[in-house]
C-alpha cells in the first residue's frame, strides 16, 4: 500500500501537470506502472517459491481491511486496540469471514455515529497522527531499556520544536506556490503527502507510521525558506530604491 500511494500520486501528477495529449499522458503512466507490477509479481512469486514468504507481497497474513477496522474505532481514536485486533482469532484466520465481519463493523460505526462525532473523531485522529515530532522514535528507542543504560537521553521537547519549525515553514511555503509556476515538479511531493495523509486518516493510526514520509517535510520546508528569503530580498530592494530616491531629492 505504501508504494501504491507513490505510484498513484505520480499518475495524478502526470494527468494534471504534464502538458501533453491525453494519449501521451496515459502512455507515460503505463510506462512506469507496467514495470512496477511486473517487478512486484516476479519478486513476490520468487520469494514464495523459495519458501521465504507465505503470502504474496500485496496480500498480508491479515486482510488489509483489518487496518481500516482499527482506524475506524472511535474509542481508541483510530489506533491499535485489542477489540479489533482479536477479530482475526475470532474467525480462526478465515480471510473471507474476517473481511465480511470487518466491513459490517466499519459500516455500522460510520452510519450509526452522529456526523458531528465523526468530524471530531477524524480531527483528533489527524492531530494524534501528526503531532509527534520524533514519530514515536524516542518512546520506541527507550522502551524496555533500563534508565541507567541510556547514555544519551534524547530530549523530546527539542525534537518537537524542530518539528514545529519545519511544519511552519511548510505552511509558509504554500504561499510561495502561488507565485512560483516554474518548479511544478515539487507539486508531486504535495500530492504524495496528501495521499499518505488520506491513507493514515482511513487506516490504523500510529505516529511511527508517518516516519516513512518524513523526508518530504524537509524538501517542502525549503519552499518556506525560499518564500521568506524572497520577501526579505524584495523588501531590501524596495528600501534601497526608496533611500536612493530620497537621496536624489536631497541632492536637488
Amino acid at each position: 500500500m505504501v508504494a501504491a500511494i507513490v505510484v498513484i500520486a505520480y499518475a495524478i501528477y502526470i494527468l494534471i501537470y504534464l502538458k501533453d495529449k491525453i494519449i501521451n499522458k496515459l502512455r507515460n503512466i503505463a510506462l512506469y506502472i507496467v514495470p512496477y507490477v511486473v517487478f512486484l509479481v516476479v519478486v513476490s512469486y520468487t520469494l514464495q517459491s523459495l519458501k521465504i514468504t507465505e503470502f504474496p507481497l500485496w496480500k498480508g497474513s491479515d486482510p488489509k481491511i483489518t487496518s481500516i477496522l482499527k482506524g475506524s474505532n472511535l474509542e481508541s481514536n483510530g489506533r491499535w486496540n485489542e477489540k479489533d485486533a482479536a477479530i482475526v482469532e475470532k474467525y480462526n484466520y478465515d480471510y473471507q469471514k474476517i473481511q465480511d465481519a470487518s466491513l459490517e463493523i466499519i459500516k455500522e460505526r460510520l452510519t450509526k455515529t452522529p456526523p458531528l462525532e465523526l468530524v471530531k473523531f477524524y480531527i483528533r485522529k489527524i492531530a494524534l497522527q501528526w503531532n509527534e515530532g520524533d514519530f514515536g522514535g524516542v518512546y520506541w528507542t527507550k522502551l524496555g531499556v533500563p534508565e541507567e543504560d541510556i547514555k544519551v537521553d534524547i530530549s523530546l521537547e527539542v525534537l518537537q520544536i524542530v518539528y514545529l519549525s519545519v511544519m511552519m515553514l511548510i505552511f509558509i511555503g504554500l504561499f510561495n506556490r502561488k507565485n512560483n509556476k516554474d518548479s511544478q515538479e515539487i507539486n508531486l511531493l504535495y500530492i504524495i503527502l496528501c495521499g499518505y495523509g488520506v491513507m493514515y486518516l482511513v487506516t490504523e493510526s500510529q505516529g511511527r507510521y508517518a516516519y516513512i514520509i518524513s523526508w518530504i517535510f524537509i524538501i517542502l520546508a525549503i519552499e518556506g525558506i525560499n518564500f521568506i528569503l524572497n520577501k526579505f530580498k524584495i523588501s531590501n530592494i524596495e528600501y534601497h530604491n526608496k533611500y536612493k530616491k530620497n537621496f536624489d531629492l536631497y541632492k536637488i
